[in-house]
């Protein structure tokens, strides 16, 4: 495997496998990777594979055969980790470089659900050492670590659905160089900004918030979007993004319009400030448009929009339009603002639901 330090015998191993003299083979290899990493504990386990050793070779030598076809070898990989799911995932391990694209994403996913199941999607290796000695917490731990290089390992593949798979995993547990692989193909124009940002959004530590604010504040209008939405949606960042974007008058106004849209879905106290950027008769239509759409239906859903407010609210809507379609008169260069006749449409249909 490319991510473990192996002997000169398992890439001997792996050689003799790869010129399919693999059911021969299938037990030295067994024997050489179970000097990599550190086995089950429970004896229990070895009487069970001994009663299906024949089975467990069947699967293994079909699953390394490249020249068979891709389902039949992710059948007997997923079938092999049913008999034992250690067997399953040393192969994964071995497959998620295989040249079939198939079956490396099988052998991915089937590494993937191994950390789950474990309950060790994020889990950082540090976190086993206060308990070296105990058997189980070795073999625990190396189980881990067997899964998470091999995915690292995947990282660096040159295709982009196998990098995209191991990275997507790897950021859920908030591994670092999954992290700065997405940072940098989004750079790098690799990678869309807005799929960054929702990549980085799968880790829940403070590498995943950084990889946002960083999208937040250097990322393309598409990126800063996508961050915006993300980030208002937290309690702990909605200050950031009201402050820093909504009520700031130098942000983009697309920027804020986002920042309206998900602050008052989710912060409770945006009925507080909604409307302060209506009020401003510098504030762009379609920025006024959006806080005016939010602030109302968040009203609404709060059961606090009654019949005097709502007629505050279409009138203020009305008064903008007029000034809008004013500076229209005078300077014919303007566009036209189809969010303010778009949301005045909306309004006379009747309040939000």
């Amino acid at each position: 495997m490319k991510a473990i330090a192996m002997t000169s015998r398992v890439a001997s191993c792996r050689g003799a496998i790869a010129a399919r003299v693999v059911i021969a083979v299938s037990v030295i290899c067994a024997a050489v990777q179970a000097e990599a990493a550190p086995q089950n504990p429970d004896k229990r386990l070895d009487v069970y594979l001994q009663e299906n050793l024949k089975e467990v070779q069947r699967l293994q030598a079909i699953a390394l055969n490249f020249d068979a076809m891709g389902p039949d070898r992710i059948s007997a990989l997923n079938d092999l980790a049913f008999i034992s799911e250690e067997a399953g995932v040393k192969l994964a391990a071995d497959l998620a470089d295989d040249k079939s694209q198939e079956v490396a994403l099988a052998a991915i996913e089937l590494l993937a659900n191994s950390l789950v199941m474990a309950g060790h999607a994020t889990v950082q290796p540090s976190d086993h050492t206060s308990d070296h000695g105990n058997p189980w917490s070795q073999y625990v731990r190396g189980q881990h670590q067997l899964a998470i290089d091999a995915l690292r390992a995947a990282i660096d593949d040159p295709r982009e659905a196998i990098k995209n798979a191991a990275r997507l995993t790897l950021v859920r547990g908030s591994d670092d160089k999954a992290i700065a692989s997405v940072q940098q193909d989004a750079k790098v124009g690799k990678l869309g900004q807005e799929a960054a940002v929702q990549i980085c959004a799968q880790a829940i530590s403070t590498l995943g918030r950084a990889c946002l604010v960083d999208f937040l504040n250097e990322g393309s209008i598409e990126g800063k979007i996508a961050a915006t939405k993300i980030l208002g949606a937290t309690e702990t960042d909605q200050p950031v993004v009201r402050d820093k974007i909504f009520l700031n008058s130098n942000a983009d106004e697309r920027l804020r319009s986002a920042a309206a849209e998900t602050l008052a879905r989710y912060d409770k106290s945006f009925p507080t400030y909604g409307l302060i950027v209506t009020l401003d008769p510098t504030t762009p239509p379609d920025l006024f448009a959006a806080s005016l759409r939010a602030y109302a239906t968040r009203a609404a859903e709060d059961g606090t929009l009654d019949g005097a407010q709502w007629n505050a609210i279409k009138r203020a809507l009305d008064h903008k339009i007029q000034d809008a379609e004013q500076r229209i008169d005078s300077s014919p260069g303007l566009k036209k603002f189809d969010s303010l006749y778009h949301l005045q449409k909306s309004f006379n249909a009747g309040r939000p639901q």
